[in-house]
């Protein structure tokens, strides 16, 4: 009998000992408290930030609009859609009696000396009368608008202006 008691006092210790163990290890550490949250501050600079996007994103949105006008004045073109990444434009365009999305060379020609015209920081432009890239173009362009950052659309910007102009 004075085996048993012995053998369950040894098994209450042993798992009284590891509960400690364990135990010990779930505690926090012992820190200072972190220091107060600045919540304000925080806010001022997502404010700040926003503004910022809000601006590039109006500017970018005027230029585009300011582009998209001129075009829509060259002869051969009805509406015209524009996305602007760094010195990049995409231009989308609708045509009478569209032939399939075919630009005529030298309708594409006007196209890029009237957006080089119009914007002197562009140095390249892809212009397509393809109903799917305007239609791409277009969502880019309102998405800007809205004021999303053009870095949302950068692999969608970079696969159109590859698919019009193959590199």
């Amino acid at each position: 009998m004075i085996k048993n008691n012995r053998k369950a006092l040894l098994f209450t210790t042993a798992l009284l000992s590891l509960s400690l163990f364990l135990g010990t290890g779930c505690t926090n550490k012992n820190t200072q408290n972190p220091p107060a949250n600045n919540t304000d501050t925080a806010k001022e600079k997502v404010q700040e930030s926003k503004g910022e996007v809000n601006e590039t994103s109006q500017n970018l949105t005027n230029r585009a609009q300011k582009i998209a006008d001129e075009v829509t004045k060259i002869d051969g073109i009805d509406k015209a859609r524009v996305a602007i990444s760094e010195k990049r434009a995409l231009v989308g365009v609708t045509i009478p009696n569209n032939a399939e999305g075919k630009l005529t060379d030298d309708l594409k020609k006007k196209v890029e000396d009237t957006v080089k015209n119009t914007d002197k920081e562009i140095d390249t432009v892809a212009v397509s009368a393809d109903a799917d890239i305007y239609e791409r173009i277009s969502k880019i362009g309102d998405g800007i608008k809205d004021g999303r950052g053009i870095e949302e659309f950068g692999n969608e910007f970079k696969e159109l202006f590859n698919r019009i102009i193959p590199q």
